[in-house]
Protein backbone atom coordinates (compact mmCIF):
# COMPACT_ATOMS: atom_id res chain seq x y z
CA UNK A 1 0.00 0.00 0.00
CA UNK A 2 2.61 2.65 0.59
CA UNK A 3 4.45 1.56 -2.66
CA UNK A 4 0.92 2.77 -4.33
CA UNK A 5 0.89 5.69 -2.77
CA UNK A 6 4.11 6.65 -3.63
CA UNK A 7 3.54 6.90 -7.42
CA UNK A 8 0.28 9.31 -7.29
CA UNK A 9 2.74 11.84 -4.95
CA UNK A 10 5.47 11.34 -6.55
CA UNK A 11 3.68 12.99 -9.68
CA UNK A 12 1.69 15.31 -8.08
CA UNK A 13 5.01 16.55 -6.39
CA UNK A 14 6.80 16.60 -10.11
CA UNK A 15 3.52 18.06 -11.77
CA UNK A 16 3.79 20.79 -9.13
CA UNK A 17 7.15 21.59 -9.25
CA UNK A 18 7.23 21.74 -13.22
CA UNK A 19 4.09 23.86 -12.92
CA UNK A 20 6.28 26.52 -10.72
CA UNK A 21 8.90 26.28 -13.49
CA UNK A 22 6.87 27.26 -16.73
CA UNK A 23 7.06 30.56 -18.05
CA UNK A 24 3.95 32.26 -18.47
CA UNK A 25 4.14 33.63 -22.05
CA UNK A 26 3.47 37.35 -22.56
CA UNK A 27 3.05 39.33 -25.52
CA UNK A 28 4.68 42.76 -26.10
CA UNK A 29 1.98 44.76 -27.47
CA UNK A 30 4.16 48.25 -29.80
CA UNK A 31 3.71 52.07 -27.97
CA UNK A 32 0.32 53.43 -29.55
CA UNK A 33 0.79 57.31 -30.73
CA UNK A 34 -1.77 59.97 -31.13
CA UNK A 35 -0.83 63.19 -33.37
CA UNK A 36 -1.34 66.11 -31.17
CA UNK A 37 0.22 68.84 -33.74
CA UNK A 38 2.16 69.29 -36.84
CA UNK A 39 3.24 72.16 -38.36
CA UNK A 40 6.24 73.75 -40.57
CA UNK A 41 7.46 75.78 -37.51
CA UNK A 42 10.90 77.47 -39.61
CA UNK A 43 11.95 77.78 -43.08
CA UNK A 44 15.38 79.52 -44.16
CA UNK A 45 15.15 80.72 -47.43
CA UNK A 46 18.40 79.71 -49.65
CA UNK A 47 20.12 82.03 -51.21
CA UNK A 48 21.23 82.79 -54.90
CA UNK A 49 25.15 82.10 -54.70
CA UNK A 50 23.89 78.63 -52.47
CA UNK A 51 20.46 77.60 -53.60
CA UNK A 52 20.30 74.52 -51.72
CA UNK A 53 21.69 76.35 -47.85
CA UNK A 54 18.25 76.11 -46.56
CA UNK A 55 17.03 74.41 -43.91
CA UNK A 56 13.44 73.86 -43.06
CA UNK A 57 12.08 72.77 -39.71
CA UNK A 58 8.33 70.68 -38.81
CA UNK A 59 7.66 70.21 -34.96
CA UNK A 60 5.24 67.49 -34.01
CA UNK A 61 4.21 66.49 -30.98
CA UNK A 62 2.72 63.43 -30.25
CA UNK A 63 1.13 61.48 -27.39
CA UNK A 64 3.08 57.78 -26.74
CA UNK A 65 0.74 55.37 -25.20
CA UNK A 66 2.12 52.27 -23.51
CA UNK A 67 -0.88 49.29 -23.74
CA UNK A 68 0.86 46.51 -21.77
CA UNK A 69 0.02 46.22 -18.63
CA UNK A 70 3.78 46.76 -17.42
CA UNK A 71 6.57 49.81 -18.37
CA UNK A 72 8.49 50.24 -21.44
CA UNK A 73 11.78 51.27 -22.03
CA UNK A 74 11.79 52.46 -25.52
CA UNK A 75 15.28 52.43 -26.29
CA UNK A 76 14.90 54.02 -29.85
CA UNK A 77 12.12 55.51 -32.20
CA UNK A 78 13.63 56.34 -35.53
CA UNK A 79 10.38 58.16 -37.86
CA UNK A 80 10.59 58.63 -41.45
CA UNK A 81 8.86 62.10 -42.54
CA UNK A 82 6.74 61.46 -46.16
CA UNK A 83 5.02 64.68 -48.22
CA UNK A 84 3.10 63.83 -50.41
CA UNK A 85 4.14 60.05 -50.58
CA UNK A 86 8.12 61.62 -51.13
CA UNK A 87 10.74 61.22 -48.11
CA UNK A 88 12.30 63.97 -47.12
CA UNK A 89 13.98 62.72 -43.80
CA UNK A 90 14.02 60.88 -40.77
CA UNK A 91 14.39 61.86 -36.69
CA UNK A 92 15.34 59.96 -33.74
CA UNK A 93 13.75 59.96 -30.25
CA UNK A 94 16.10 58.02 -28.14
CA UNK A 95 15.14 57.02 -24.24
CA UNK A 96 11.93 57.07 -23.05
CA UNK A 97 10.21 55.48 -20.36
CA UNK A 98 6.75 54.62 -20.14
CA UNK A 99 5.20 53.27 -17.02
CA UNK A 100 2.44 50.38 -17.15
CA UNK A 101 -0.61 51.56 -19.15
CA UNK A 102 0.92 54.73 -19.06
CA UNK A 103 1.29 58.21 -21.42
CA UNK A 104 3.92 60.88 -22.66
CA UNK A 105 3.97 63.67 -24.75
CA UNK A 106 7.10 63.66 -27.11
CA UNK A 107 7.90 66.58 -29.10
CA UNK A 108 10.41 65.45 -32.33
CA UNK A 109 11.96 67.93 -34.72
CA UNK A 110 12.43 67.13 -38.64
CA UNK A 111 15.33 69.38 -39.73
CA UNK A 112 15.50 69.24 -43.79
CA UNK A 113 17.74 70.32 -45.83
CA UNK A 114 15.88 72.19 -49.01
CA UNK A 115 15.91 70.71 -52.13
CA UNK A 116 13.74 71.60 -55.28
CA UNK A 117 11.39 68.80 -54.06
CA UNK A 118 11.05 70.04 -50.53
CA UNK A 119 11.19 73.97 -51.29
CA UNK A 120 7.72 72.67 -53.52
CA UNK A 121 6.57 71.58 -50.88
CA UNK A 122 6.42 74.18 -48.67
CA UNK A 123 5.38 76.71 -51.33
CA UNK A 124 2.43 75.04 -51.31
CA UNK A 125 1.91 74.94 -47.84
CA UNK A 126 2.96 78.62 -47.44
CA UNK A 127 -0.07 79.14 -50.20
CA UNK A 128 -2.40 77.11 -48.29
CA UNK A 129 -2.77 73.95 -50.24
CA UNK A 130 -2.99 70.51 -48.99
CA UNK A 131 -0.09 68.81 -48.23
CA UNK A 132 -0.25 65.22 -46.84
CA UNK A 133 2.29 63.96 -44.31
CA UNK A 134 2.97 60.31 -43.05
CA UNK A 135 5.68 59.46 -40.38
CA UNK A 136 6.05 55.76 -40.27
CA UNK A 137 8.97 54.43 -37.38
CA UNK A 138 10.87 51.54 -36.09
CA UNK A 139 10.62 51.09 -32.30
CA UNK A 140 12.79 49.26 -30.26
CA UNK A 141 11.57 48.49 -26.81
CA UNK A 142 13.08 46.81 -23.80
CA UNK A 143 10.51 44.99 -21.46
CA UNK A 144 13.39 43.68 -18.91
CA UNK A 145 12.51 40.19 -18.17
CA UNK A 146 10.92 39.68 -21.01
CA UNK A 147 13.35 40.84 -23.46
CA UNK A 148 13.50 43.54 -26.12
CA UNK A 149 11.46 43.97 -29.48
CA UNK A 150 11.42 45.82 -32.40
CA UNK A 151 8.31 46.66 -34.19
CA UNK A 152 8.51 48.21 -37.51
CA UNK A 153 6.44 50.31 -40.07
CA UNK A 154 4.20 51.89 -37.45
CA UNK A 155 2.10 54.93 -38.38
CA UNK A 156 2.51 57.33 -36.23
CA UNK A 157 1.07 60.37 -37.77
CA UNK A 158 -0.96 60.84 -40.79
CA UNK A 159 -2.85 63.96 -41.97
CA UNK A 160 -2.18 67.53 -43.43
CA UNK A 161 0.66 69.91 -42.98
CA UNK A 162 -0.86 72.89 -40.73
CA UNK A 163 0.53 76.37 -41.76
Amino acid sequence: MIQRLKIPVLLTLSAALLSGCMVVKTTIQPPQFQVQSFELTRYTIPNILNPFNGEATFVMNVQVTNPNAFGLQIQRIQGDLLLDGLNFGKAVIPNLRLEANGSSVVTTEFTLPVNLNLASKIADIAQGRKVDYLVKTTVQVDTGLLGTATFSNIVVAQGSVNN
